[in-house]
């Protein structure tokens, strides 16, 4: 039983039963402590949340785009797909799916993303050309789901920040393991640790 099913409950009980002015109050008293719980719940779940999303890569597997509104800016996409190529398939939670899967959220965010794409030419090209499609195309629906995808896989799969003249990269392969590393703009790798890991994704 859920706190606001097992509240209300109580609740409905103390109702019929509310001809004194005691219990009246313990009606009253009851309602605010349903609201405090209600509220408590609502507040954990979001904690839970935020600790989920900001957590350090370097602490966990987990590879989580942190907001519904998506930005290619600095994608470095050359240097990703090098990294895509070499550790495929990658695992990431999916930012749409945080909670139950929304369809709707998706189409939002695709429209979005491909806005921003367009403005980035050379990752927008370089997207467009893996998933089979010409970036100067008027895309469908359907197509540009096709794009957010692709860009989610490219962005979320990969943790990758500069450190000095290279670039440091996280990824959680599908085969288990945790690997962080290092590429040079040359596309060279150099793996710097790997380790059995386990992707937790929230619900």
């Amino acid at each position: 039983m859920s706190v606001e099913e097992f509240y209300a409950t109580k609740i409905k009980r103390h109702a019929n039963h509310a001809s004194s002015s005691i219990a009246v109050i313990q009606y009253w008293r009851l309602k605010e402590e349903a609201s405090l719980a209600i509220k408590a719940k609502v507040k954990l779940h979001v904690l839970t949340l935020q600790a989920i999303l900001l957590v350090p890569l370097s602490s966990s597997a987990q590879l989580v785009c942190q907001s519904s509104t998506p930005t290619s800016k600095n994608l470095n996409a050359e240097l990703r797909y090098r990294l895509l190529d070499y550790f495929q398939p990658v695992r990431f939670c999916d930012p749409d799916c945080i909670g139950p899967c929304r369809l709707d959220l998706k189409k939002r965010n695709a429209q979005q993303i491909v806005v921003q794409l367009r403005q980035d030419n050379k990752t927008f090209r370089a997207i467009s050309h893996r998933v089979g499609l010409k970036a100067e195309d008027q895309f469908s629906e359907e197509q540009k789901l096709t794009l957010y995808r692709e860009y989610k896989r490219l962005s979320c799969g990969i943790d990758l920040r500069a450190e000095g003249e290279q670039y440091r990269f996280d990824i959680a392969s599908a085969n288990g393991f945790r690997v962080e590393g290092l590429i040079n703009n040359r596309g060279d790798i150099s793996v710097l640790k790997k380790k059995r890991s386990t992707l937790y994704c929230p619900k």
